[in-house]
């Protein structure tokens, strides 16, 4: 498996006008810049169906409510309602076992 090289969106969107104007060639624009073919690859089918937008590197970057389908906002809000509910069994976990202190 081949080395992923790290980018920036100015070298991926060069990459992706290279392949448009010289051929169409995932093998050509990543033997012309150094990169991986995979990449290459990647950044032109994500580049076609999302335009530039695609090219940018959202890791870690939380989509914004107005973003979200209903599906995606059901399972963050199912994510947070799961995460009240064991901070309220561990709350009340720890006031049995005060409880049990102070009558023993």
């Amino acid at each position: 498996m081949a080395k992923r090289i790290q980018t920036t969106f100015e070298q991926r969107m060069e990459a992706v006008q290279w392949y448009e104007e010289n051929g169409r060639s995932y093998k050509d624009t990543a033997a012309h810049f150094g990169y991986n073919y995979a990449q290459v690859r990647d950044w032109v089918k994500k580049y076609e169906s999302s335009g530039e937008d695609g090219l940018l590197d959202r890791r870690g970057q939380r989509k914004e409510e107005a973003e979200l389908t209903e599906t995606e906002r059901l399972k963050r809000e199912l994510i947070l309602e799961r995460n009240k509910r064991k901070q309220l069994e561990m709350e009340n976990e720890l006031l049995k076992k005060l409880n049990e202190l102070e009558r023993g």
